[in-house]
């Protein structure tokens, strides 16, 4: 995550692989990048795999959505 300040506001930028694998009951799973998600979070496009993001809150969360 790289922090950026625009006219004294803190924005971030993001970004997630468009596709991860990762394992599940013990098998390798493909998961592709479907959109961003969040708690306290505004996002400039969620359904980008790299945008801007600022978070309104100590403890926000983005979520990279496979």
């Amino acid at each position: 995550m790289n922090k950026i300040l625009i006219h004294s506001n803190p924005y971030y930028s993001v970004k997630a692989e468009a596709q991860q694998t990762f394992t599940a009951h013990g098998q390798n799973i493909i998961g592709y990048f479907q959109y961003w998600d969040g708690t306290d979070v505004d996002f400039e496009y969620s359904d980008s795999i790299k945008t801007a993001v600022v978070f309104h809150a100590d403890g926000a969360e983005a979520r990279a959505v496979l």
